[in-house]
This record gives structure tokens, C-alpha cells and sequence, in this order.
């Protein structure tokens, strides 16, 4: 008898200030996705969730996209590769995670 799936320990609590410094460390240091979720003890599903949102809130890189990463095993990555600026970088983590949108609605003139 074989089990399906994996035994399941306590649901990981995380704060939302190890979920942006972990987002802001695969941004700013070069972390991969996974290894940022394990550093800051974050499911990684959740991590992909949240960063995924960033990513798509951060718009186009300034650079194009081009991945200065050197090539790793698995499937690459897609999210949270290019450069943005600092300041855009905060504001959109800060409304991902805090659910604090003020600076982006004063960024898109609202």
C-alpha cells in the first residue's frame, strides 16, 4: 500500500515581512524562487503566488527581460527576472503583501 501523497506537517505560518524580503532578495540578490521560499521559510506555492502578483504588477523590465543568472537545473525561471526600479520595486511589494496600495495609486495618478 503505497500513499499517494506526502504527509502533511502544521501549516507554515509566515510574515508578510519574510514574504518581501524574500520577493526582494530574488529582485535584488539573485535568489531563485525556491531557494528564497526555503531561506524565509515560506511554502514555495504561496511564494510563487505572491511573487507571481509582484511580477505582474512591476510591468516591463527596464532591460527587456535578459536573465544575467547563470543557468541552473530544472525549468527556468520566468517571473521576477529583469530590473525595475528600487522605488517602484518597494511600492509594489508594499501594496502585494501589506495590501497597501497609496503609492501605486499616487504612481498611476489616481
Amino acid at each position: 500500500q503505497q500513499l499517494r501523497f506526502r504527509e502533511r506537517g502544521p501549516l507554515k505560518s509566515w510574515r508578510p515581512e519574510a514574504m518581501a524580503e524574500a520577493i526582494f532578495s530574488v529582485l535584488k540578490e539573485g535568489l531563485s524562487l525556491s531557494q528564497a521560499a526555503r531561506k524565509y521559510d515560506i511554502p514555495y506555492p504561496t511564494f510563487v503566488l505572491y511573487a507571481n502578483r509582484v511580477h505582474n504588477m512591476l510591468g516591463p523590465s527596464l532591460d527587456g527581460g535578459t536573465d544575467p543568472r547563470p543557468k541552473a537545473r530544472g525549468r527556468p525561471q520566468r517571473i521576477l527576472l529583469g530590473m525595475w526600479p528600487e522605488e517602484l520595486i518597494r511600492s509594489v511589494i508594499k501594496a502585494v503583501v501589506f495590501r497597501d496600495y497609496r503609492e501605486i495609486k499616487e504612481d498611476m495618478g489616481a
